[in-house]
């Protein structure tokens, strides 16, 4: 017989051996219900979206206990999120609230799981010892000593699943809400709710920098809006920004717009103290890759553009695009990199800046801990990605452009891994517009790396999207860069080609005194060289230039192309200056000279049918038009803009399309049909405002000034080319 306090009796054999041993059992709930969470921010500002996924994740107290993890960019503010979820629901949660933070564990010399859980059960009342002295005993102890009443675990930085189940409560209606740099996706399996925290919009952050510093400081809210757009809406870094404002009366806010502004100085700016607080926060993370993410990491930072694509990077780091995309999604899953949409993936702006501080820094690191890769890894891999963009912008060029004079070696003198062919023009111009940036990223790139082979195939390769897509500003910077290196390179003949092309550049910005002196400095390299294809070309852009001010030289200059071209054999060529010169003739608006027009048009049109080049043929249709046009053909001028109209907007050819539409919406004019005219009119106003064109106001305001009965609108839409 036993009584008394004996807690637990084992019997050993016969009744002879009793022996007493002292064991833990479940101890009572301390008496003051535990609510260890940090209190929540004063600066917080009301993440809606992300706390209505919250209430919706663990808003019945009856179900299952539940697992949300709140996951995103570290700085980003899911603990302040966190915090201010749990100061909202503490009647919810009548067991109360426990709280772990990994990253202080992991401070201490390490982030144990059994840790967490006796820190756990020590809030709960558990005496030192009664604790367990392994994992398991202590994970049933939590569960048993939270099975009567809801509790809420808050997990900061957690890095691991485990971390998450060892602290799932047992009683219905608990939670556990983790906030994590990564997905944590494997958690999914047990239920667990995934909440992406965002960036702060522009009117939350201007929010966030008013309750830190006081709206006095913040007088001009255009200013503290660009403030918020150059930190990205990251919370850490505005309160840097705020902080600075409020105790530095030194620092106006256009002075912090000035330091922000600067690429160079900017994270050196979100300091406090000393302290680079938001650089710390990305090297933090950084530090916690495994080796072959940091490595990519590093590498991602001597990216010459804005965004990437799984190809580049396989380019640049010297990987599978397998290995590629398997590291990309590593540094996704930890918030480092974002979708951009379309296969395209970027930095955070923030967080790209502390990636290419890393690759400048060129400092030998040891794997994950280290830092940069070594300068010659870095040099190769933009060396790599810089060819492998020059590569793929080559074989865009042949399938937009087709047979064409060319300089830079064509497709076949190339091996770069990575690069693929297009199957269709309209693809190929299609990538050449998405990679613009990138394309001149690498261009400048080659060109501070003294890689000056690389920079003039950049200007002669990318012509192919500006003879289509007419960025003006960056062709002028691209061509210029090119003759620049093809005369330092000694080779005449590239530069005189990339002075013409840059020339057309030149002339659409209104440079024409600039454009006349790259004009000059072509025709004598030409002249020198005594090469008739290439003095062709010449002569060609030479009537180009002069067009519009003196249309008689324009046809001199032109017909002194043909020539050249035809000694050369060069049909394309040839078929060009025919195409001009119709043009020229066009407008001295004589009998003979709209008769010999016509039949150039028609004559360089047969010949871009016979070579594939649907834009110049449709080019030649659309002088055809005009043609016919002038000598008071209208009907079948109408016929001929709408298919060109149509043939430009197949191929994406929108510079082109809005010319044929505004000399289509001339036509229905004379016509007295308004409501085509508007149509017309209203789409050209549509592409020049997307590319920025300062008359698509003027284009516009016509198409509004026009009566146009309601009753046409039906006509207007069943017309096809017009209108569409």
């Amino acid at each position: 017989m036993l009584s008394g306090a004996a807690h637990q009796a084992v019997q050993v054999g016969r009744a002879e051996n009793v022996i007493f041993q002292r064991v833990p059992e479940v101890p009572a709930v301390a008496r003051g219900v535990p609510f260890a969470v940090p209190s929540a921010s004063r600066g917080f500002v009301n993440r809606v979206r992300e706390m209505h996924l919250l209430r919706t994740a663990t808003d019945d107290p009856s179900d299952v206990p539940r697992i949300v993890v709140c996951s995103g960019l570290r700085g980003v503010g899911k603990s302040a999120m966190v915090r201010q979820f749990a100061h909202r629901s503490r009647a919810r949660f009548p067991g109360g609230q426990l709280y772990i933070d990994y990253a202080a564990l992991r401070h201490r010399g390490g982030a144990s799981v059994g840790d967490a859980v006796a820190s756990c059960l020590r809030d709960l009342g558990v005496a030192e010892e009664f604790l367990p002295g392994d994992l398991d005993a202590r994970m049933r102890l939590f569960r048993t000593a939270t099975a009567a009443t809801p509790v809420l675990v808050v997990l900061d930085d957690v890095g691991e699943p485990q971390q998450v189940r060892a602290l799932l409560p047992n009683c219905p209606g608990s939670v556990v809400v983790a906030t994590s740099d990564e997905h944590l996706s494997e958690l999914l399996l047990d239920g667990a709710d995934l909440v992406e925290v965002a960036r702060l919009s522009p009117d939350d952050g201007v929010e966030l920098l008013t309750a830190i510093c006081g709206s006095e400081r913040l007088h001009d809210r255009r200013v503290a809006e660009q403030l918020v757009e150059l930190c990205a809406g990251l919370p850490v870094a505005l309160q840097v920004v705020a902080a600075r404002l409020r105790t530095d009366a030194t620092v106006t806010l256009e002075a912090m717009l000035a330091e922000l502004v600067d690429e160079r100085r900017r994270l050196s700016a979100l300091t406090l103290a000393g302290r680079p607080v938001v650089s710390a926060v990305f090297h933090a993370v950084y530090r916690a890759l495994p080796a072959g993410q940091a490595e990519l990491y590093r590498m991602l930072g001597a990216h010459p553009g804005p965004d990437v694509t799984v190809p580049a990077v396989a380019a640049l780091a010297g990987v599978s695009v397998d290995s590629a995309r398997v590291g990309l999604k590593g540094l996704i899953e930890r918030g480092l990199v974002e979708s951009a949409g379309d296969g395209r993936y970027r930095f955070h702006s923030l967080v790209r800046l502390h990636a290419r501080d890393l690759a400048r820094d060129l400092v030998r690191g040891a794997g994950g801990d280290g830092g940069p890769a070594d300068t010659e890894e870095v040099d190769h891999g933009v060396r790599r990605v810089v060819e492998f963009y020059l590569a793929q912008a080559v074989l865009a060029d042949h399938a937009v452009m087709g047979e064409r004079t060319r300089y830079t070696p064509g497709p076949q003198a190339r091996e770069v891994p990575g690069t693929m062919p297009f199957p269709a023009s309209e693809l190929a111009l299609a990538w050449l517009e998405a990679e613009r940036a990138n394309l001149m990223a690498a261009q400048r790139t080659a060109s501070e790396r003294g890689w000056l082979d690389l920079v003039w195939q950049f200007a002669e390769t990318m012509t192919a999207l500006f003879f289509n897509h007419r960025h003006l500003a960056d062709w002028l910077e691209s061509g210029t860069a090119g003759a620049q290196a093809a005369a330092e390179l000694r080779m005449p003949a590239v530069e005189a080609r990339l002075w013409l092309l840059t020339s057309r550049a030149m002339t659409g910005l209104g440079e024409r005194t600039r454009a006349g002196v790259a004009l000059d400095r072509a025709v004598e390299l030409a002249q020198a060289l005594g090469d008739e294809a290439l003095l062709g070309s010449v002569w060609e852009f030479r009537g180009r230039h002069s067009e519009g001010e003196d249309p008689e030289a324009a046809v001199d200059a032109y017909r002194r192309s043909i020539v050249f071209n035809r000694r050369a054999g060069q049909r394309r060529g040839q078929a060009l200056a025919e195409l001009f010169l119709a043009g020229a003739l066009t407008a001295l608006a004589a009998g003979e000279a709209r008769a010999e027009a016509v039949e150039l048009y028609e004559q360089s049109r047969a010949v871009f049918v016979e070579l594939g080049d649907a834009r110049m043929a449709a080019r030649a249709q659309l002088g055809l038009a005009g043609a016919q046009a002038a000598a008071g053909r209208t009907v079948p001028a109408i016929e001929l803009l709408n298919e060109a109209v149509s043939a430009f907007a197949e191929r994406r050819l929108f510079h082109y399309e809005a010319e044929a539409l505004e000399h289509l919406a001339g036509l229905y004019e004379q016509v007295n049909r308004p409501d085509l005219t508007r149509s017309c009119l209203v789409r050209a106003a549509e592409i020049l405002r997307l590319f920025g064109s300062g008359r698509a106001e003027q284009v516009q305001h016509r198409a509004d000034v026009l009566d146009v009965d309601p009753g046409h609108h039906g006509d207007a839409a069943r017309s096809g080319g017009a209108a569409d």
